[in-house]
């Protein structure tokens, strides 16, 4: 009879395993609608990110500035699915030593994907709303001497 319950057993958490699998799967997939060249302008020149799938669980990105004839390189990311867990792994121009930060996904709702590392100085959060098909809404937020600062950007899509 033990057996027969530890089999059981085994099946509901094998079973559970394979259906979290697949509902992160799924929680990525909507992330693929980030593929493409956003644009935002600011009072440095345009600000742009742009996204490409490798493939069912990575997707890449770069983002730019260019002000005038400059072209200033920003960040390059990483969105992935591994291990059950999506993470956005950022790294930024000047900033940690150009080592990658990763930021785990906590929270995901009407196509806002909320990225968190509770250890890291500044920003502790990064969100993207997908707002249609051409607005996104990307920002970053966290404490900084114990004051809530939050910085966003308001993308556009670019026609290709």
């Amino acid at each position: 009879m033990k057996n027969v319950f530890l089999s059981f057993l085994a099946l509901i958490l094998f079973g559970c395993n394979v259906l979290f699998a697949q509902a992160t799967a799924l929680q990525f997939k909507p992330l693929h609608q980030l593929a493409g060249s956003w644009k935002m302008a600011t009072p440095k020149g345009f600000l742009f990110e742009v996204w490409k799938i490798q493939d069912d669980s990575t997707m890449l990105s770069k983002s730019f500035r260019i002000n005038g004839t400059d072209t200033i390189p920003q960040e390059s990311a990483e969105l992935s699915l591994r291990n059950n867990i999506i993470t956005f792994t950022p790294v930024v121009a000047d900033q940690n030593n150009q080592q990658p930060v990763s930021f785990i996904l906590i929270h995901l709702k009407e196509g806002k994907y909320v990225f968190e590392n509770k250890a890291h100085d500044f920003p502790q959060q990064i969100f993207y709303t997908l707002n249609g098909n051409n607005s996104l809404q990307a920002g970053i937020s966290g404490r900084i001497n114990d004051t809530f600062k939050e910085i966003l950007f308001n993308f556009t899509r670019q026609k290709q």
